[in-house]
């Protein structure tokens, strides 16, 4: 069988019987070449933006492990730290607490979860238990890391609601174990919204106070009822 030379084969495509260009061949249609050339653009964009997508999970997947490296370690410093305050004899602690920091002795048992009384019985005989001598020496250790993060009056910080309107405050997050959030909070690495979903992602509703704090004609702070919306 003879073989076809494939370039002659062109030629009498292309050349019409007298040898010359044929007048009845139809060129390539220029809107073809860019329709494939912008389906060669469009493959590389889209291996572009799946390149991107990947790029922005493991970003996504390595900023939270930064996250929880950096709160393991600052529940270490603050777990450190109070083991060294609570060093100190329970009258000793009480009396940072409320003289040196001007803690009321109702908030402290708050947060310590004990009551009055039992605060009261403690500046006496110092007869709190191992576990409330370092709940003491935990709560010392963290006021002093928020003074860290330019706060200057960390106890008066944690009886503020955290947003206007809701009557959730500091002292409540730090009694739900929240310690290390508020202290991002504090050196303003989490917003207050973010430190909020955690206590409790039904705050806005749950937690919205019906009144407010004004300054009276008298230059006075009063209290009235809070206007409804709409």
């Amino acid at each position: 069988m003879a073989t076809i030379d494939s370039t002659a084969a062109a030629s009498a495509l292309i050349l019409g019987s007298d040898g010359t260009a044929a007048d009845s061949l139809t060129p390539v249609s220029r809107g073809a070449a860019t329709a494939d050339d912008a389906i060669v653009d469009l493959g590389a964009s889209r291996q572009s933006r799946i390149r991107a997508g990947n790029l922005r999970d493991l970003v996504l997947l390595l900023s939270g492990a930064i996250e929880d490296v950096h709160r393991d370690a600052q529940s270490e410093d603050l777990q450190k730290a109070a083991h060294v305050k609570a060093r100190r004899s329970v009258p000793e602690l009480l009396g940072e607490l409320a003289v040196d920091r001007g803690m009321s002795w109702s908030n402290i048992a708050r947060l310590i979860g004990v009551s009055v009384g039992a605060i009261r019985k403690w500046r006496h005989d110092g007869s709190a238990t191992p576990d409330n001598r370092l709940a003491l020496g935990r709560l010392a250790a963290f006021l002093e890391l928020v003074e860290g993060f330019a706060v200057t009056d960390p106890s008066g910080w944690l009886e503020m609601s955290l947003v206007s309107g809701y009557t959730v405050t500091a002292i409540d997050v730090y009694r739900a174990g929240y310690e290390t959030l508020l202290l991002d909070y504090a050196g303003q690495r989490v917003t207050v919204e973010n430190l909020l979903d955690h206590y409790d992602r039904d705050w806005r509703s749950k937690h919205r106070s019906d009144f407010e704090v004004f300054e009276a004609d008298d230059g006075q702070l009063a209290i009235r009822s809070r206007p409804k919306d709409g």
